[in-house]
């Protein structure tokens, strides 16, 4: 039995310019400083993280007495070499977190995020037995006809279309029902067209299995 009195926390590296990293710590620093709950943060990285940057965040978690653990991780070369447009590779690393981490549950957070509440709210939520916690996605509101066609196309309403920068995992549900990486292999040969590739491969998978 884990203890659910420590939260795991998960986000993605991926740095070319060794800028992005910086966002990475500031949304750490927001969770950090907002809860009194020991916390460990998991970091899916690639050989994009610099050395200095890797200090950089190490020092965070002590200054501010919490954990921090890096995962290297790596796509297979058929994936990694797809043209994300406007994304990175390193969208895809948080399908990654079934097979790199052992934990039953985590908090998945992208690194464009400021925590102004206690995370360990978010920690507690009953997930009923289903996949992930999530949150509608609130940019429909100014989506394009051809953007809604292409959300139906993948057979999600849009209704139930949900933003996957926060997601609370039953990663131990996922880890016995999935083989993410597969199950997107057969996304992308099914529907080339997906532009948000993380997010549409989610959805399609989750939408009915959510809270």
């Amino acid at each position: 039995m884990q203890n659910r009195n420590l939260i795991h926390l998960a986000m993605a590296i991926y740095d070319v310019t060794g800028d992005y990293t910086r966002h990475v710590g500031a949304t750490l620093a927001s969770v950090f400083a907002n809860t009194d709950r020991l916390v460990c943060a998991h970091l899916l990285h690639d050989e994009t993280l610099n050395d200095d940057n890797r200090k950089k965040l190490c020092r965070l978690a002590e200054d501010m007495g919490r954990q921090i653990e890096f995962h290297p991780v790596a796509l297979p070369q058929a994936l990694a070499s797809i043209d994300f447009g406007v994304l990175t590779r390193g969208a895809l690393y948080r399908l990654l977190i079934p097979e790199e981490l052992t934990q039953d549950r985590v908090i998945y957070l992208d690194g464009d995020i400021v925590v102004d509440l206690d995370i360990g709210e978010l920690w507690d939520v009953d997930l009923a037995g289903r996949s992930v916690a999530v949150v509608r996605d609130l940019a429909t509101k100014y989506w394009s006809e051809a953007h809604w066609q292409r959300v139906r196309h993948i057979g999600v309403p849009a209704e139930l279309y949900f933003n996957s920068g926060v997601m609370v995992m039953n990663v131990q549900r996922i880890r016995q029902q999935h083989k993410l990486l597969e199950e997107l292999t057969a996304f992308l040969n099914d529907f080339p067209q997906a532009n948000v590739v993380d997010q549409d491969f989610l959805n399609r998978l989750f939408h009915r299995d959510c809270v």
